[in-house]
C-alpha cells in the first residue's frame, strides 16, 4: 500500500493531454483504497459487508476498464 501511494503521489499535476488518463488512475486508485479498507478494518453485518464489498468490486471492474482505455497513452 504504501509503495502504491507513493508512486500515486508522484503522479500528481501530469500534463494536460494525460489529464483524462489520470483521473481514470485516480478513480481506480480510489477502489483500491476502499479495498483495502474493507479487508483490514471489516465491520457491519455479513450482509452489509458482502454488499459493499460486492459494490467496490463492481466500481474497481468498472473504473479498471475506463483506465485500461488509456494504456496506449501510457505506451509514450
Amino acid at each position: 500500500m504504501d509503495e502504491i501511494t507513493e508512486l500515486m503521489k508522484a503522479l500528481k499535476n501530469p500534463p494536460e493531454k494525460w489529464t483524462d488518463a489520470y483521473n481514470a488512475i485516480q478513480n481506480f486508485y480510489n477502489d483500491y483504497v476502499k479495498f483495502e479498507n474493507i479487508v483490514t478494518s471489516p465491520s457491519g453485518s455479513l450482509t452489509s459487508y458482502t454488499q459493499e464489498f460486492n459494490q467496490i468490486d463492481q466500481d474497481a471492474v468498472t473504473d479498471y476498464n475506463k483506465m485500461k482505455l488509456y494504456r496506449i497513452v501510457f505506451n509514450e
